[in-house]
């Protein structure tokens, strides 16, 4: 494949079709694209947004959206390129594969029909979207609530135990953010009584139906959704690889601090970072600030191109705690990009963790703030809309350990850290696999995660119970991290830097591994 622009009819045309295919899905889907939280749609606003509509899961709505779906993908093969073009491959792949895993997570995987807490977690996010607009805006979008939890109501026909479970302990903390917004009493009523409704179903709901996806499709959705390309007989492979690497890097790092020592009781010995006035929010701004510092010197980035786009550190709003993680990261759609926001949580519950500042690397700088930043800012409009998890959570867990050749961490203490994560995000891979292939129940494998002393056993049950709602995701952070590091590896063999390596990695937008190796290495 050639270095050259494609022609410009090719491009002209490709663009003009995701545009309309962009459009489209944020008419119908408007909360969804317009957030990261749904990893599996891609993020963008349409033009002229009509705030009173809610997204549309009904059977005749997703009949059409499937159809369009079909018609899209017969157009995107028929632009067929006058001559070779690694960009404009490089887009046609990209969104076909948007549009295949929309198709299946819409046709097989049917969250919209399983899974209550998704309808949850778009009423949470539409309401907080909304009321950052205007109070117009969210006025328009609570007065069309109730009708959204109807529909809800009339699409979840099949709610596995799990599932029922986990929207039963969300709704009373999703309605008390709810009834605590500003809506008349009108509105308070109705809202109060759709609530009721959507309460009543999931308690009549049996919870009978088994969350387990086919084995098939799970291979599908890890091999081809989240793009590890691999078999799960491979993934398995690469997880005991990274488990075993882990340790031996845990053991070794132990014996250097605290000689003849288990790893599990060094890491508790180590000291943890302590805030000033117990500010932790100011602590994780220090920290971030001295990871921008190192990015910039290191040459990672350069100052003009992160104007006005710097990251913000805010606790978790009250109702997206259900959803978020103890520390997550998130950018608004939209170029050029406007910053970020780096998620903690409050003070009267927060801890900081040892790893801190890998934490906050992960987070931040290189990791998702840096990406990010990258593809909201890319000249092709395609690539800024598309995220793929193991492109996204790869990176941010590489991009923790290219500190190390650059000199931002370094002794044994950082090195014993950076490998607890790996081990950590390995055996949660490992959980993610053998729950949804059906290799051990929920029970079973949240006793695998508390047995490395990281957790207790309810901590990890409550992990393993919010895995089972994203089938594929926790494999991302090994997988990904695994693949970046083969490319660095064979990348800097060739005698260039880290800083070449971060600054060409993320230029290209989330395009997939093979494209990614393709213009990296050739």
């Amino acid at each position: 494949m050639t270095d050259q622009e494609p022609d410009n009819g090719d491009a002209v045309r490709l663009d003009a079709l995701a545009e309309e295919i962009f459009e489209d899905l944020a008419v119908r889907f408007p909360v969804c694209l317009a957030s990261d939280e749904f990893h599996f749609f891609p993020q963008y606003r349409a033009a002229g947004q009509d705030w009173s509509r809610w997204d549309d899961f009904s059977d005749a709505g997703i009949r059409e959206c499937l159809s369009n779906i079909s018609r899209w993908q017969r157009r995107i093969t028929q632009i067929e390129p006058r001559q070779p073009s690694f960009t404009l491959s490089a887009d046609l792949d990209l969104l076909s594969r948007v549009l295949t895993t929309l198709d299946e997570q819409l046709q097989l995987v049917c969250p919209h029909k399983t899974q209550p807490s998704f309808y949850l977690t778009i009423i949470s996010i539409g309401l907080a979207e909304a009321l950052e607009v205007s109070k117009e805006a969210f006025n328009q979008r609570a007065g069309t609530l109730p009708g959204f939890l109807d529909r809800a109501i009339d699409n979840l026909s099949l709610i596995p135990g799990v599932y029922k479970d986990l929207a039963l302990e969300m709704v009373p903390k999703t309605y008390a953010w709810v009834t605590g917004l500003a809506m008349t009493d009108d509105e308070l009523r109705r809202v109060g009584e759709a609530f009721g409704r959507f309460l009543d179903h999931l308690r009549r709901a049996d919870g009978g139906a088994d969350f387990h996806l086919d084995v098939e499709l799970y291979e599908r959705i890890v091999g081809h959704h989240m793009g590890c390309q691999m078999g799960l007989g491979e993934l398995t492979w690469h997880l005991d690889q990274e488990i075993e690497s882990a340790v031996h890097h845990l053991t070794a790092s132990a014996e250097r601090i605290a000689p003849g020592k288990p790893w599990q009781s060094v890491f508790k010995a180590l000291p943890t970072p302590v805030p000033t006035d117990n500010d932790v929010a100011a602590l994780y701004r220090a920290g971030i600030q001295q990871l921008k510092r190192h990015s910039l010197e290191a040459g990672f980035l350069t100052d003009e191109s992160f104007a006005g786009c710097d990251v913000e550190v805010e606790i978790i709003p009250e109702h997206l705690r259900p959803v978020r993680a103890d520390a997550a990261y998130t950018m608004p759609p939209g170029h050029p990009p406007r910053g970020g926001v780096f998620f903690i949580l409050p003070q009267d519950r927060q801890t900081v963790p040892r790893d801190m500042m890998l934490l906050a690397a992960h987070e931040t700088y290189p990791g998702h703030h840096l990406l990010d930043t990258r593809r909201w800012g890319h000249q092709r409009p395609l690539r800024r809309y598309l995220e793929f998890p193991l492109f996204y959570e790869g990176w941010a867990s590489f991009g923790e350990e290219i500190l190390f050749d650059t000199e931002f961490f370094s002794g044994p203490a950082d090195r014993l850290l950076s490998a607890k994560r790996r081990l950590w995000r390995a055996h949660r891979g490992r959980a993610d696999l053998m729950i949804h292939s059906g290799q051990c129940g929920l029970e079973e494998a949240a006793l695998t995660l508390s047995s490395l002393g990281l957790v207790n056993r309810d901590q990890a049950l409550a992990m393993v119970r919010r895995y089972a709602l994203k089938p594929g995701y926790q494999l991302s952070y090994t997988i990904g991290r695994r693949k970046f590091r083969q490319l660095y590896t064979t990348f800097l063999s060739d005698g260039r830097t880290p800083a070449q390596f971060v600054r060409a990695a993320v230029s290209h937008g989330e395009i997939g591994f093979d494209h990614l190796a393709e213009r990296l290495l050739y």
